[in-house]
């Protein structure tokens, strides 16, 4: 089988992705730091090979990737994705631009295959208009402006040295393993515990995408078509506010969840529209998502029931 390495494993999308391939049949190797916390994938170790190196230290990253040898690499690997962890500039700019570009460069020198990247709707900036991939990008934070230039850089490194990179632009995943901050897990905790809590404005919109439905559009690289510097959408197409996905919850739950919602603008660039037009991906990769908003909802709180001391 293709031996894959993964960064960004321990995250909330990566260990689904590393959950995925053990699943499958593969065994792969997850590229971690000193300091990483491996709570996702503690049930799954002895299945999976951990490679302690650093991305921002080309001379060590290097080393390491040709000892290794992946003939795939899935990049997830990034720092400052949400609002609360931006908050050093020189680490979001250090992680994710340049420590891209060491993996760009070590990747291509050990003679991978297919180098698969991760994007983020965050790249687009505020649009009146379903975001497609060709559209200009006027990303309105430290965190998007580089994922903004990561993306072009894998796309033009990919065409000038012929070496196949795709980009997967996320747009809001939810599901298993998600940070315990977050809306989702907020929202479904405090309706199993029956707490109220505070969340900002139930009109700020996103598009949520089940994180099945996600991991399913980087499965597709193992056996699909090379494709050089593309970028794909991976959302649902649908837009929802925070109210609507609250409703669904409650839905899902039996319950009316308590929740004060304080009208704070947390971000004063919330756009009024969020959507991913995903018609590349389901043209070209044969994806589209299979999970509506309501059965997704049911899955992850079966989880969590079932994972419920993760979150206490």
């Amino acid at each position: 089988m293709k031996k894959i390495l993964i960064t960004g494993g321990t995250g909330f999308v990566g260990a689904n992705l590393v959950r995925r391939l053990v699943k499958v049949g593969y065994k792969p190797i997850v590229l971690i730091r000193k300091e990483s916390n491996l709570w996702r994938l503690k049930d799954i170790i002895s299945k999976i090979d951990l490679l302690e190196t650093d991305i921002n230290n080309y001379e060590r990253l290097k080393k390491d990737i040709n000892r290794v040898s992946p003939k795939y690499i899935y990049h997830l690997a990034v720092y400052g994705a949400y609002q609360g962890s931006q908050k050093d500039l020189n680490k979001t700019l250090e992680t994710n631009i340049f420590g891209t570009i060491n993996l760009l460069n070590a990747a291509y020198n050990s003679g991978i295959e297919y180098f698969i990247n991760t994007g983020s709707s965050s790249e687009y900036g505020i649009k009146n208009q379903i975001m497609k991939e060709t559209d200009v990008l006027n990303p309105v934070n430290y965190y998007g402006v580089t994922k903004a230039t990561t993306t072009l850089m894998a796309s033009t490194f990919s065409i000038q040295n012929k070496l196949p990179i795709a980009t997967l632009r996320l747009f809001s995943p939810y599901g298993f393993y998600e940070d315990k901050d977050r809306f989702v897990p907020t929202l479904i905790m405090a309706g199993m515990k029956n707490k109220e809590i505070e969340l900002s404005d139930p009109n700020f919109v996103r598009d949520f995408i089940f994180i099945d439905d996600v991991i399913d559009a980087y499965i597709y690289f193992l056996d699909g078509k090379k494709y050089y510097g593309d970028i794909f959408n991976i959302g649902s197409g649908k837009q929802t506010s925070l109210g609507n996905f609250t409703k669904t919850a409650e839905k899902v739950l039996g319950k009316t969840i308590k929740i004060k919602w304080t009208g704070h603008k947390s971000n004063q660039f919330e756009p009024k529209k969020w959507q991913a037009d995903i018609s590349k991906a389901k043209s070209k990769l044969n994806w589209s998502p299979k999970h509506s908003m309501i059965g997704g909802t049911q899955k992850i709180y079966r989880w969590y029931k079932e994972n419920y001391k993760l979150y206490s």
